[in-house]
């Protein structure tokens, strides 16, 4: 079982900016799915995650992700390729937690986890953020650009995507007036995607805490 945390965070920017990761999030992950067997949607979770000891044995433990960037995800997916149950669950007030204090943390902190969470591929960097823009900042250039039934259609794909936002800020217990700033939120997110696979690609691997993780050694485990 994971419990998602309530995000205690200050700074609009960096709100905007969060709220737009937790939105593609849900929507990459659908966490929801998790419990349904017949899915392979998985979750996994840093803050809060409960398992079994038997499970935990089955799996290999923690030692069965080596050089795994982002761990707690992947010992979700493990979980659930084994056959385990999954349960996600808001935390409400429950749990907190202050995951980053500025928007340079962020952008930093993002950096280390965005290109291994997809498995290191630069394809998917460029798919990813074709999707987000063709998603989020074309209908919105489209309603400007255009009239009758293309502009009529664009305005309902961006209704969509306000009450996307709105769901997801009612969620995570963000103010609702941050869904306003959300192609600002969008830029930012497409611009940690690049960072994060440039900056990996050129150091040839992952620094974080003073340890450097080569690139082929992290590939050799990516699932």
């Amino acid at each position: 079982m994971v419990v998602g945390p309530q995000l205690k965070i200050s700074g609009k920017m960096l709100k905007i900016a969060l709220l737009t990761f937790s939105v593609n999030f849900m929507l990459f992950f659908q966490p929801w799915k998790a419990k349904n067997p017949t899915s392979k949607k998985f979750i996994g979770g840093g803050a809060f995650s409960l398992m079994r000891r038997e499970a935990y044995e089955a799996i290999g433990t923690m030692q069965a992700l080596p050089m795994s960037v982002a761990d707690d995800l992947k010992l979700g997916q493990l979980l659930k390729q084994n056959g385990f149950r999954q349960e996600f669950l808001a935390g409400g007030d429950m749990i907190s937690l202050e995951w980053y204090t500025t928007l340079k943390e962020m952008i930093h902190g993002l950096t280390k986890n965005t290109f291994a969470v997809i498995n290191f591929s630069f394809l998917k960097v460029i798919g990813i953020s074709v999707a987000l823009v063709v998603q989020y900042l074309g209908p919105l250039f489209a309603i400007f650009a255009f009239t009758g039934l293309i502009q009529v259609l664009n305005i309902f794909i961006i209704l969509g995507v306000l009450v996307l936002y709105l769901t997801t800020a009612s969620f995570i217990d963000f103010p609702r007036w941050l869904t306003l700033g959300f192609p600002i939120g969008v830029i930012i997110n497409i611009y940690v995607i690049w960072r994060s696979a440039l900056i990996t690609l050129k150091n040839k691997g992952i620094t974080w805490r003073d340890s450097h993780y080569a690139l082929d050694e992290l590939k050799k485990f990516k699932s």
